[in-house]
């Protein structure tokens, strides 16, 4: 905003490593006013693909699943990782293709039919999650116990790293505030 506007206004920013993560970075608030308890820095210089879980589970027949992505012209070379969602839902051959409203992927992706949420019927049983169900640590098929999401949460804090992880991921700035992204720290 210009000199002068409202300091009320907010900004409110997040990074996602939903559907996963290639390359290390970070995030840091700069400007006249950023301190507050929400306007935080994402430091995700830590982000490393050798980290990126080998045998996962993602529940039903999907246990000891592989969510490194590798280089098609040098099968050694890890490029990427892949979320425990994303390697649900995407097609072959880099994911299974399985939508993400049935079992088991409904576990892993979380995703909110509006409709269904505003008439209070939004189940797993019927393809639909809310925020209390997906961060449901009691929940043993939730993707929070995922390693995909502790490691994420090592490596990479203050981050998305399922849907509705917005405890980690949500922040708030002022209006003020500028952002110094950098990739490779």
């Amino acid at each position: 905003p210009e000199q002068g506007a409202d300091a009320n206004c907010v900004t409110w920013y997040n990074a996602s490593q939903v559907d996963g993560y290639t390359l290390a970075f970070s995030i840091y608030p700069k400007g006249p006013v950023t301190k507050g308890e929400g306007c935080v820095a994402v430091d995700c210089s830590g982000l490393d693909l050798e980290q990126c879980p080998g045998s996962e589970s993602l529940g039903g027949l999907y246990a000891g699943v592989d969510l490194r992505v590798y280089n098609p012209k040098n099968p050694g070379q890890i490029i990427g990782c892949m979320a425990p969602c994303k390697k649900m839902n995407y097609p072959h051959p880099w994911g299974f293709g399985v939508s993400e409203t049935e079992e088991p992927a409904v576990h892993m992706c979380c995703p909110t039919d509006p409709a269904l949420l505003e008439a209070g019927t939004c189940t797993y049983d019927n393809g639909c999650a809310t925020t209390e169900a997906c961060n449901d640590v009691s929940d043993p098929a939730s993707v929070v116990h995922t390693e995909y999401v502790k490691r994420l949460g090592q490596m990479c804090p203050n981050v998305y790293s399922f849907a509705y992880d917005d405890a980690d991921g949500l922040h708030t700035c002022s209006a003020q505030t500028q952002f110094e992204v950098v990739f490779c720290p």
